[in-house]
């Protein structure tokens, strides 16, 4: 493990050198160095860095760590939406001073005190309390996973060309020629990023369309990200992770022509805040979930965060109306789908969803009735809870079936087959009697299971 917290500890050491460098740009004011200091912030630190953590290190630490531990982790995530505010602000004012403004200056002084004060902070507290957990509950055979992963969310989001010039930077902030202040650096060209960037149409009924971004996940699995478009209005369902968010706004973008996105919908509370609050920043949309408690988290205006109520509703989006359906036990009871009834498509979240296989149209299920078969023992509660739910989605007229993860499912056909088998298929607490049993067998962490 230590090889792998080394490797974020380097890239604490440069941002340290680097904010440094904004602090004393301020006075005498250098708004050249300052501009240069806040690009590197931006991209190196709130984007890359950011994403290899979430990633990888905090994605690892949320599977293994619980109660006090866990919380420190989902802080720590909840801060870097909090410091990419900071960012915007200080990026804000500092154009307003280029621009001339006479008033702007004190303020832009405090903005960039403020992101350095919180980013030390943030990075003081990770050292000395999420770095030795990681420490104690990662085997130290993850180190070399999250080194590869490390350098997977690095190849998305930069080229190593880009990435360079950016160290070089950091290794003498001062010489502001080591560093071109031009455009954003690009990632690199990859089929991944054309994938995301590029999307796929489902359906089109004249100026209602939906596109399908699917983003190729660890495992073989995709990650499926859906915009549905009425006219000039826009909704993006499951906004996905800071890592991809530069790709997927560009696809968003692409899409959307001269319209606008309105709301972002998350399906359920399992979400990722620091891409929500990428989202939120760089965008003018709303978000649309069932997590009230995200503004506060967050530090963002609660006016633009919209607790979806538990019974649902009806939304309208541009001269269409989109119908949120209450889905209580996917896998959080606070969940919801969404329902578009002009495409006659069923965003059901987890429901259905798969952990590997991409996100190909289909119109049986195949191979894949048994994963869905697995994952919906795992994941749903009660079989109960679901003939319940098919009562009320029966009365729609279903055509698409549209899940978070995996394959999409096309035609009546195979709707009624997927409904079939959701019907049939116990949950976790209808089985528990088979579950619950007295332990006999010997546990040895870390051993190999015996073969047969």
């Amino acid at each position: 493990m230590n090889e792998a917290i080394a490797y974020l500890l380097e890239e604490h050491r440069a941002a340290r050198r680097v904010l440094d460098t904004a602090r004393r740009a301020l006075a005498p004011f250098d708004p050249v160095r300052l501009k240069r200091a806040l690009l590197f912030l931006k991209y190196m630190m709130d984007r890359v860095h950011h994403a290899e953590e979430e990633d990888g290190l905090f994605a690892a630490l949320l599977e293994h760590a619980s109660g006090s531990d866990r919380t420190q982790v989902e802080e720590m995530m909840a801060q870097h939406g909090k410091g990419h505010a900071h960012l915007k602000t200080a990026e804000h004012l500092l154009g307003e001073v280029e621009a001339g403004s006479e008033t702007a200056g004190a303020a832009l002084a405090g903005a960039v005190a403020d992101y350095v004060d919180f980013t030390l902070r943030h990075m003081r507290f990770e050292e000395q309390a999420v770095f030795p957990l990681a420490e104690r509950v990662l085997p130290g055979s993850q180190a070399a996973q999250l080194l590869e992963q490390f350098a997977r969310t690095r190849a998305l989001l930069i080229s190593a060309r880009d990435y360079q010039l950016y160290l070089d930077f950091a290794q003498d902030p001062g010489r502001v020629e080591t560093m071109v202040a031009g455009p954003a650096p690009q990632p690199p060209e990859d089929a991944a990023t054309r994938v995301i960037q590029s999307g796929r149409i489902l359906h089109t009924t004249g100026a209602h369309r939906t596109v399908l971004f699917a983003q190729p996940h660890k495992g073989g699995a995709t990650l499926n990200h859906y915009l549905v478009i009425d006219g000039p209005s826009g909704i993006l369902i499951h906004p996905g992770s800071r890592a991809h968010h530069p790709q997927l706004k560009a696809g968003v973008q692409q899409h959307l022509e001269n319209g606008r996105l309105d709301y972002l919908f998350t399906t359920g509370v399992d979400l990722d805040p620091a891409g929500l609050s990428s989202w939120l920043m760089d965008t003018d949309a709303d978000l649309l979930t069932a997590a009230s408690e995200l503004p506060s988290l967050l530090g963002l205006e609660s006016e633009r965060c919209h607790p979806v109520p538990e019974e649902g509703g009806i939304l309208a989006l541009g001269r269409s109306d989109l119908a949120i359906l209450p889905a209580p036990f996917l896998p959080d009871p606070r969940g919801h789908q969404l329902y578009d009834p002009l495409s006659k498509t069923l965003y059901t979240g987890e429901l259905a969803s798969t952990s590997h296989g991409p996100a190909q149209l289909s119109d049986g299920l195949g191979e894949h009735a048994a994963v869905i078969k697995e994952e919906h023992q795992r994941r749903v509660p009660s079989q109960a809870a679901v003939q319940a739910w098919l009562r009320m989605v029966r009365g729609l007229d279903v055509r698409i079936v549209a899940p978070r993860r995996g394959p999409i499912y096309l035609g009546e056909g195979v709707v009624a087959e997927l409904w079939a088998l959701l019907e049939a298929t116990p949950g976790g607490a209808d089985r528990l009697r088979e579950r619950l049993e007295l332990p006999t067998r010997p546990f040895a962490p870390g051993a190999k299971p015996n073969a047969g």
